[in-house]
């Protein structure tokens, strides 16, 4: 059955490019305005399983909000807050999240491949069984993030913070690390074949792989 493409028992209001989106967005079959909906408060909003891809969420506050299993696939999310926010297996391919904020959000097997994630922050973050392949991460700030089980093949991750993050069987396979953190992180059964390995910092102790 194809979604309602109306907006029903939701109250909008536009002002210049801001679109504010207030009341039951969750609950409704409602869709955004000309695809897009910048800086919104989607505070708790219910988007489980929508389809809700390439649209324009640059800014948007989705503090709470549920997105498990949710097709977010080339979607604009620069500049987000994703705190608290359920994402497992949401498909986030192609996906711009540039200096988001992402913090002690679910995000288990969710699909990242081909993302961009530059100087994001993703701390405090579930994103075990995550796949990064091809994405784009230079900056960005991984620590005390869950990353085990984790592709990141073929990433560019130059700069990146791993401080204290658990990377246990992660795979860093061809990825770009020139000038990484990894102090304090879990590295154990990580693989590193092919990488960049230039000015890495790993933990105290740890072998530094060849």
């Amino acid at each position: 059955m194809k979604r309602s493409m109306y907006i029903s028992a939701l109250l909008t209001v536009s002002v210049g490019t801001v679109l504010f989106v207030t009341t039951e967005v969750g609950r409704s079959q409602s869709w955004f305005v000309k695809q897009k909906c910048i800086r919104c408060d989607l505070t708790r909003a219910d988007l489980e399983r929508r389809n809700l891809q390439s649209i324009n969420f640059r800014g948007t506050n989705f503090t709470f909000a549920n997105l498990q299993e949710t097709n977010l696939s080339g979607a604009n999310l620069s500049g987000t807050r994703l705190v608290q926010t359920k994402l497992a297996r949401a498909n986030l391919s192609n996906a711009n999240l540039d200096a988001a904020n992402v913090v002690n959000t679910d995000l288990r097997d969710a699909n990242f491949q081909g993302a961009s994630l530059q100087s994001a922050r993703v701390t405090q973050t579930n994103l075990n069984g995550a796949q990064f392949l091809g994405a784009k991460m230079r900056g960005i700030n991984f620590s005390e993030t869950d990353l085990k089980n984790s592709d990141l093949r073929n990433a560019d991750l130059l700069l990146a913070n791993f401080s204290n993050a658990d990377c246990r069987d992660a795979n860093f396979g061809g990825a770009n690390l020139q000038g990484a953190n990894f102090s304090g992180a879990k590295l154990q059964g990580a693989s590193f074949v092919g990488a960049n390995l230039k000015n890495v910092a790993f933990p105290a102790g740890f072998p530094s792989p060849q």
